[in-house]
């Protein structure tokens, strides 16, 4: 289970941008409570800045999100400008790696989802924002453009699922993956979004750090901490112990499972060691059996 904290942008008197008798502060609204509902029917806690037509203001967004201390943080808007052949999505941010990578991926499932160009990710100069969590303002097409309104009205229930989905690509669902083992990190580890150092980091696993794991994949293992779901470089996680009897195990390395000669006795000598060693067993003696 991960933790989001959404919020709707303007509300009350701020109506935000005008198109006519459309307020962005509504627009903002519906999507932020369907993108919540989604994430909670998924088993995800989430807390609302505002769930009616109340005001939510740059200065108490940034430290309402701040103060949350959220997995991550959403504060939905709609653009507006003179022109209204202005058009498409974006995703603002600010640089730390986690809202980088998400703010990117976030804006092109926006897009692919609506129809809507695909302005990208912008950076660092969203007054909504704070700096101190990892966090994204999603921009979901302009009011001023007529189009764009159609676009996001045809396809709101879209955008909230595309932008739920890219969360739960980040943060779960751990509730749908099988565990094999539990291990212990033996030094402070980084927890990232995708199996590489390139990969942004969704925080450091202590070393002692409790771990389940559910894939080994070459060289990394995808393993859930505090309820975070990531990958791990499989050089510092020690096996604890099995979740399945040993002719059960499968090691997720292509084509290589561990075979049903495997011993208990084989398998209790692995306990305690750590993965990496794992997979040199896997390779070394048990690939050919």
């Amino acid at each position: 289970m991960a933790y989001f904290a959404l919020a709707a942008g303007h509300g009350a008197s701020d109506p935000g941008a005008v198109n006519g008798t459309r307020l962005e502060k509504d627009d903002n609204l519906k999507l932020c409570l369907k993108v919540g509902k989604l994430l909670e029917d998924r088993g995800h806690r989430v807390d609302y800045y505002r769930t009616g037509d109340t005001e939510c203001t740059a200065a108490n967004c940034r430290e309402w999100m701040k103060a949350k201390k959220a997995d991550f943080a959403l504060c939905f808007h709609r653009n507006s400008f003179s022109n209204i052949t202005a058009t498409g999505a974006e995703v603002w941010s600010f640089s730390d790696e986690l809202s980088v990578s998400l703010a990117t991926k976030l804006s092109a499932a926006i897009s692919s989802s609506s129809g809507l160009y695909n302005r990208g990710r912008k950076g660092n100069g969203a007054a909504w924002l704070s700096a101190d969590v990892p966090c994204a303002q999603p921009e979901v097409g302009f009011i001023s453009n007529p189009a764009d309104n159609v676009k996001f009205d045809n396809t709101l229930d879209k955008i909230a699922e595309a932008i739920a989905n890219e969360l739960e690509n980040v943060f779960g669902p751990i509730k749908n993956l099988e565990r094999i083992a539990v291990g212990t990190t033996t030094d402070p580890l980084n927890l990232r979004v995708g199996p590489s150092t390139a990969s942004a980091s969704l925080g450091i696993i202590p070393q002692g750090g409790k771990i389940d794991i559910y894939s080994v994949e070459k060289n990394w293992v995808r393993v859930s901490y505090n309820g975070k779901l990531g990958y791990s470089s499989a050089d510092y996680i020690k096996i604890d112990y099995f979740s399945k009897p040993s002719e059960e195990i499968t090691i997720k390395i292509p084509d290589i499972k561990i075979p049903k000669t495997a011993t208990e006795e084989t398998v209790f000598q692995i306990i305690g060691r750590s993965v990496r060693d794992l997979i040199d067993t896997v390779f070394s003696g048990w690939k050919g059996n």
